[in-house]
């Protein structure tokens, strides 16, 4: 298998170029350089997550001989979880074997107190939020990840036993959308066998973490009984991954006819459609606007959602709280807006081109000329609101009569040393020179509220083992 597994990857890539542009076409990114007739776009920069293990060397070094005659430039990113004494100097080691082989390397770090609980999934969140960061600050549009089949199967089995619902039993996506970055697993298809032995075929070396040996952790003891095994759900992966991708074009189509998102942050569902759909579609249709409101990285936990769902079902008229964000009903309206005291402290714009607020609201100056000096972004507030309220105009006082206070409370204002200079979700302005303000700020979740789901499919046309 190794002597074509540069061919093999080679038609992976050209299979998954479409889809990556279409997954982009969800966000404002704009990274690619010209087309090919037979590779279709090629971006400009990639990174790629380097741990120093076999996968994620053997996909660097593919990419490389990939790319070797392509105007593009990887870059790879070794995150120090700083959870083990020798961490940093393995983060050196890879340094130094990208260094060798001409690619430019960053080590990130994750700094702070580390959790003596949940060790590894709180160590993936940090890991994929500095992954992140590091592209969004860094222009780069495509992230590509080392996860393998063997990994594949281990997601499976392990949300098989936490008796996941169909949404995680179809696995890791082959691609996904971050917002302004585009994610891919290219090595999806291939075992893991396969890679090492194309490393040891190039004489390329790797470093074994010790803790992939550790049996405290369930994935590790997942790992070993694989080796023995092969659950039988791991054979349906195909079924699940096709009835994911249906249900998520239905859900689209659901969200985008009884669903408005408005730029300030907030939704509206309408009730009636809302309340007759089925359980599960409520729950899932939930999940996403939580999500996109409050913010959030990573879904919340399904029992507290329907729990969540029977309480907002039988209590007309009552307010909910959950996941930062607060629920109303509003006649034939549900509300979904954020929670006036889980919205993030104001933040300075004097130093900062480009930065990310309440986890939800992009600001990226554009107009470098314009006076930053003591400008804040930060939620409008209650004291703000009640002097709008005084002295708006007639037009004004009309959006502020129709949404209720508490909403208009966490619209994004911009201050300039502490006075009220503009509030693009009401269209006030102390000064016309303060429209660039606006024309900077964009709502940008983590987690849009449409979503495509590119199943493992899209990467082979027969299995890569």
């Amino acid at each position: 298998m190794t002597d074509s597994l540069e061919s093999s990857f080679a038609n992976v890539l050209g299979r998954l170029w479409p889809y990556i542009t279409r997954c982009s076409l969800q966000g404002p990114s704009e990274f690619y350089s010209h087309r090919e007739n037979c590779q279709g776009i090629v971006p400009t920069k990639i990174a790629i997550g380097v741990s120093g293990g076999a996968d994620s060397i053997a996909l660097i070094l593919l990419l490389k001989e990939y790319f070797f005659s392509k105007n593009c430039e990887l870059i790879a990113l070794t995150v120090d979880h700083g959870l083990r004494p020798e961490s940093l100097d393995e983060a050196k080691t890879v340094a130094s074997l990208m260094q060798k082989m001409g690619i430019k390397h960053q080590i990130l770090r994750w700094e702070g107190e580390k959790p003596q609980t949940s060790i590894q999934e709180k160590a993936r969140y940090a890991r994929h939020r500095l992954l992140r960061s590091y592209c969004r600050e860094n222009d780069i549009g495509l992230l590509m990840l080392a996860h393998h089949l063997d990994d594949q199967e281990e997601t499976l089995v392990m949300r098989y036993l936490r008796q996941s619902r169909l949404l995680g039993l179809s696995g890791m996506p082959a691609l996904f959308y971050w917002p302004g970055l585009s994610v891919a697993r290219p090595l999806l298809p291939f075992r893991k066998s396969v890679l090492k032995d194309f490393l040891r075929n190039k004489k390329v070396s790797w470093i074994e973490d010790p803790s992939n040996k550790n049996l405290v952790f369930s994935r590790i003891r997942i790992r070993q009984a694989l080796r023995i095994s092969k659950p039988w759900v791991v054979s349906y992966l195909s079924d699940f991954e096709r009835l994911r991708g249906s249900f998520d074009r239905l859900l689209n189509q659901l969200i985008n006819r009884y669903g408005k998102l408005f730029p300030e942050g907030y939704i509206e569902l309408q009730r009636v459609p809302f309340d007759s759909l089925p359980t599960a579609f409520q729950i899932e249709i939930l999940e996403r606007v939580i999500m996109a409101v409050g913010g959030l990285f990573y879904p919340p936990r399904r029992q507290k959602l329907e729990i969540f769902l029977q309480k907002l079902q039988a209590c007309e008229g009552i307010q909910f709280s959950f996941g930062g964000c607060l629920v109303r009903r509003k006649k034939n309206i549900l509300l979904v807006f954020r929670e006036p005291a889980s919205v993030e402290n104001e933040k300075s714009l004097e130093a900062q081109t480009e930065f990310l607020w309440d986890k939800r609201f992009r600001f990226k100056k554009k107009e470098l000329s314009y006076d930053f000096q003591g400008i804040t972004l930060g939620a409008l507030g209650h004291r703000d609101l009640l002097m709008l309220s005084k002295k708006a105009p007639f037009d004004m006082n009309v959006t502020l009569r129709e949404l209720p206070s508490k909403i208009l409370q966490t619209f994004p204002a911009f201050r300039r040393n502490g006075a009220l200079v503009s509030v693009p979700g009401l269209g006030y302005l102390s000064e016309k020179r303060d429209q660039v303000l606006s024309k900077s700020l964009i709502f940008e979740p983590p987690n849009p509220l449409i979503r495509n789901f590119f199943s493992t499919q899209i990467l082979r046309e027969k299995e890569c083992q």
